[in-house]
């Protein structure tokens, strides 16, 4: 097996023809008219000239199309690359043209812009089948500074990740699960391709437009399991008509790329007590690291789960975590420097600080970049917005080093109250002192009524100070 993505909806579209593979609105599309979608993909691709080892830039919302696009690509040999998808499609093109790509698909019209002039094909274009270590895509990522990396991603990263999804989540064929997310998201992409291996059915959202509007869709179908960040769950905890769109169906919720409170853990099993909640640790240039049911959490807010067996976890003598693993991305698209940095014999330097504590369970202490020095002591802000989110008032917050003459940076915090609930400044102060040493009670804390994010729920540093 050569791990070529195209050979999974291949498979699929062979073994199961009539099951459902995608509910989009609408819509019911079978594995078969998928695989049809994407062989007319293909052709398009091949009639711009695409061959094998281009590069085909793309930053569409969630549809078929974009789907069928990703596996017209693969199964012609090409390489992916994917920007975010929003309403700025200059940034996005200027993003994917430094990539070198041949053509971008970027709009809900789908119009294909031909970089360079098309050439002509050898043949139909279907002759290459790429081994494991062939590049799949590349996902240009901003994070949450702003500064795009493009992490190149083998076939078998994001093969091994649908396997290990279906390992550790427990998925089946008869699952139906809900993604709300952007697909140009690693989570969410590995989740799409498990269900297409596991022959199983996608409810697929066009982002997360409204909490009702995914729960409609849902109800709708029977979702059996749902894909989110902390953000939408609590959004749909807030604003959802639960009582009109039931789910009764749903025995499985996974969250990623946030912070899980054992209050948001709680509401959520209050309200779909039927449904497994599972926390999970990841990043683009691995996939999967960690996960734990959400009931292991209690007594241990900073965890984020034990590491999974295929992946090996390490923390070197400054705290940082290093991941590594076969299956891993191979480095950054044209920046040989950061690869050499941060892809180690070691493991990938992953940026994070953190521990193993006795029981196994890796613990996250913040970022390396975000260390906040103030007066010669190194503040960590995960530490400060635990104790924060501890008062009942507050939903979310932020911390950061700014600017002191005295101290060099001292502690800021952003805090924004849960809903219809006001936080008196001095209370929140006072309740901080009482669990926070000195060095770490915020200089000043600001009271607002949200916070800058990206699609996972990520505070944008950048957007912030």
């Amino acid at each position: 097996m050569s791990h070529n993505l195209w050979e999974l909806l291949d498979g699929a579209a062979t073994e199961a023809m009539d099951k459902t593979a995608l509910l989009f609105g609408d819509a019911s599309i079978s594995y078969g008219e998928l695989r049809d979608l994407a062989l007319s993909w293909a052709t398009r691709l091949g009639q711009a000239g695409v061959t094998e080892n281009d590069r085909v830039g793309t930053a569409l919302g969630n549809s078929p199309d974009l789907i069928a696009l990703l596996f017209a690509a693969w199964r012609i040999g090409a390489v992916v690359v994917e920007a975010q998808p929003g309403p700025d499609k200059q940034k996005a093109q200027d993003l994917l043209k430094a990539c070198g790509v041949r053509l971008t698909v970027i709009g809900r019209e789908l119009s294909v812009d031909v970089v360079d002039n098309p050439v002509a094909l050898a043949g139909d274009g279907f002759a290459h089948v790429a081994n494991p270590t062939s590049t799949s895509g590349i996902i240009l990522t901003s994070g949450t500074t702003g500064i795009p990396k493009g992490v190149v991603l083998p076939h078998v990263n994001m093969w091994r990740n649908a396997e290990l999804y279906i390992k550790y989540f427990g998925l089946r064929s008869d699952d139906r699960t809900c993604l709300v997310l952007p697909l140009y998201f690693g989570m969410n992409k590995i989740a799409l391709l498990a269900h297409v291996l596991k022959r199983a059915t996608v409810i697929l959202e066009d982002g997360f437009l409204s909490p009702n509007t995914a729960l409609a869709a849902m109800h709708r179908a029977g979702a059996t399991g749902l894909c989110a960040v902390p953000s939408i769950c609590e959004s749909i905890l807030e604003h959802g008509n639960l009582e009109r769109y039931t789910q009764h169906s749903l025995r499985y919720i996974r969250i990623g790329a946030g912070r899980v409170t054992t209050s948001l853990r709680q509401r959520l099993k209050a309200a779909f007590p039927r449904a497994q909640v599972y926390l999970t640790y990841g990043l683009s240039e691995m996939g999967l690291v960690a996960v734990m049911p959400a009931e292991d959490l209690d007594g241990r807010e900073d965890a984020v789960g034990r590491p999974i067996r295929e992946v090996d976890v390490t923390i070197d003598d400054t705290g940082e975590i290093l991941v590594s693993a076969p299956h891993s991305a191979t480095g950054y698209f044209g920046d040989s420097a950061t690869t050499q940095a941060l892809f180690t014999e070691a493991g990938i330097r992953t940026g994070d600080l953190g521990a193993l504590d006795p029981e196994g369970y890796l613990v996250l202490k913040g970022r390396l970049k975000d260390i906040i020095k103030s007066g010669g002591e190194n503040v960590y802000p995960r530490d400060i917005e635990a104790a924060l989110l501890q008062h009942p008032d507050v939903a979310r917050c932020f911390v950061c080093g700014v600017p002191d003459p005295r101290l060099g940076e001292a502690v800021k915090a952003y805090v924004v109250p849960e809903v219809n609930q006001r936080i008196e400044l001095l209370e929140l102060e006072k309740f901080a002192a009482r669990r926070l040493s000195a060095v770490q009670c915020p200089a000043a804390i600001e009271i607002c009524e949200s916070l800058p994010e990206n699609a996972v729920g990520k505070v944008i540093r950048s957007d912030v100070t």
